[in-house]
């Protein structure tokens, strides 16, 4: 079981934090987009707000905690959410089974910049 949680207020977020440990502790996240900058924290475990600095002039945040998927899962950046692609970060709560298909129908559809040398 995981969570998705988010707050305009730092206090609420970690108040949000705490109440959804218990529904996955292999990884956490957060995202904190601000007039300036996006931080996204990916965390094994949980998040260590002691640790964590946020911007300044952040407008919201958004946070994940995730419970693993398999019983062979090893903790690792890459897989762990959010996920990045072009201009979306996104989270999700749940297991894609079917990767291949939505690759298959819609992957063709998203253009590749160019890198000229």
């Amino acid at each position: 079981m995981c969570a998705i949680f988010g707050s305009f207020d730092r206090s609420m977020f970690e108040v949000l934090h705490e109440a959804n440990k218990e529904r996955g502790n292999f990884a956490s996240s957060m995202v904190t987009i601000g007039l300036e900058d996006v931080y996204i924290g990916k965390f094994e475990g949980n998040i260590d707000f002691d640790k964590v600095r946020y911007s300044s002039d952040f407008c919201y945040v958004t946070g994940h905690v995730q419970a693993p998927t398999s019983s062979m899962r090893e903790w690792s950046y890459d897989t762990s959410h959010p996920f990045e692609s072009l201009s979306w970060i996104v989270s999700h709560n749940g297991v894609l089974t079917n990767e291949s298909e939505i690759k298959k129908h819609y992957v063709p559809y998203v253009v590749n910049p160019v890198i000229q040398h």
